[in-house]
């Protein structure tokens, strides 16, 4: 059997994140200290071509896989539910004996975060003024991943 191909993965050593936010949802409050323990988190989204393996065990595709907007190999998977990525990350620790699994939503904001402790935007040292979609400028005249 080839290689499945897997998600490129990078360690983090985990750390403090100051969770929550004041002037957000009620359930966004208030802000909390949270511990990160170390853990691993794919540099970036599952595409089709590490998806696609897991499907030919008979796993339900997801909506838009047959989507040609979509289903490019080196896209990432669309029309996932909560459900098919856990049983893709069983799947694949099963697979591989690498342990996978879905990051706790701590664990994701503090990698979301990339080490800005203080950051509630992604450019450090500047505050966000108005919302992206009613300022005209939106951070044109930045780069977007």
């Amino acid at each position: 059997m080839d290689a499945l191909p897997q998600p490129d993965m990078v360690g983090l050593e985990g750390g403090v994140l100051l969770m929550g936010c004041e002037r957000g949802r009620p359930d966004e409050q208030p802000v909390h200290r949270v511990e990160i323990a170390p853990f691993r988190v794919a540099v970036a989204p599952v595409i089709n071509a590490q998806f696609e393996p897991f499907l030919a065990t008979g796993h339900e595709a997801p909506r838009f896989w047959d989507d040609e907007r979509f289903n490019a190999a080196d896209q990432p998977v669309v029309g996932v539910s909560w459900f098919d990525a856990v049983a893709y990350c069983e799947w694949l620790a099963a697979e591989t004996g690498v342990p996978y699994r879905l990051p706790t939503e701590s664990e994701r904001e503090y990698a979301s975060l990339g080490g800005l402790v203080d950051a509630d935007w992604p450019w450090p040292g500047e505050r966000w003024q108005g919302h992206p979609v009613a300022d005209r400028i939106a951070a044109a005249d930045r780069p977007h991943p």
